[in-house]
């Protein structure tokens, strides 16, 4: 379950911030990501924070990122 990331092809911020094509975003700061219209009600909110987390899956890999935001 999650929200699957295409279109990342050659983008260089996407390589530098750790994510692929074909992650799967679970989590965005601890609130499951079940399709893109809940993803953009949590990125909206996580706008105003000084930092965010994601939890994704790659493959059988679960990996959590975190983002300042300055």
């Amino acid at each position: 379950d999650g929200l699957q990331i295409s279109g990342l092809e050659g983008s260089s911020m996407a390589k530098f911030v750790g994510l692929k094509d074909g992650d799967i975003i679970q989590t965005i700061n601890g609130q499951s990501v079940i399709n893109d219209r809940k993803a953009f009600q949590v990125l909206r909110k996580a706008r105003s924070l000084s930092s965010f987390d994601l939890e994704l899956k790659r493959g059988t890999e679960t990996k959590k990122l975190s983002f300042k935001i300055d």
